[in-house]
């Protein structure tokens, strides 16, 4: 990540280190599903985020806790909402999910996503 003085960070996506973020075992469903992030920004009080998230293939479950959108820069996966009808999502897909939201994630190939959090409660990583 690049820093200035003005306070303009930047990184480039597909090159940016990333730091273990286990999915909890109890929502793999099949494959190892290996999450990796890092946050490139957070403000003040912890409500917004934005950073980048990766992910091996697999399967899991994930329930909403803010409100996300991200941008899929690499990769071919599918989201379903409360065990409905998936939607395939690939690389250049530009995706909101809303706070609440139960969805279930199958990685199909290996993806990386520019991500972008809004919580009402302060996120911590």
């Amino acid at each position: 990540m690049n820093a200035s003085r003005q306070n303009i960070t930047s990184t480039t996506v597909s090159e940016t280190n990333l730091d273990p973020w286990p999915i909890g075992k109890e929502n793999i469903l099949s494959g190892d599903a290996e999450a990796y992030g890092t946050v490139l920004w957070q403000s003040k009080d912890k409500l917004l985020c934005n950073g980048v998230w990766s992910c091996t293939a697999g399967k899991f479950n994930w329930e909403y806790t803010w409100n996300e959108t991200f941008y899929l820069t690499q990769g071919k996966m599918t989201i379903s909402v409360n065990n409905a009808e998936s939607t395939e999502y690939n690389a250049g897909d530009l995706v909101f999910i809303p706070n609440g939201t139960s969805t279930t994630w199958t990685i199909i190939e290996p993806v990386r996503k520019v991500f972008h959090l809004e919580s009402e409660t302060p996120l911590e990583f």
